[in-house]
């Protein structure tokens, strides 16, 4: 099954330790998800999955507190 692009972006974006707004990685250490929202340097161990669709990741940056998420995989 060929590679999709965000998969080879998620990867080289992984390997490359860069991060943009808008993506979803996992830290494996902590089990935790991680939501890039905003101006964030990556962090080691974190393996960027995807990306957020539309204007997900401004919406969460105007949000204040803790915020709770739920995230769907879409279609390729």
């Amino acid at each position: 099954m060929p590679a999709t692009r965000t998969a080879v972006r998620a990867a080289l974006l992984t390997v490359l330790g860069l991060t943009v707004a808008g993506d979803v990685g996992y830290y494996a250490p902590g089990n935790d998800r991680v939501l890039y929202y905003g101006d964030q340097s990556s962090y080691p161990g974190i393996v960027v999955l995807g990306h957020l669709d539309g204007d997900a990741a401004g919406r969460i940056a105007g949000m204040d507190g803790a915020i709770t998420a739920t995230v769907e995989v879409g279609a390729g």
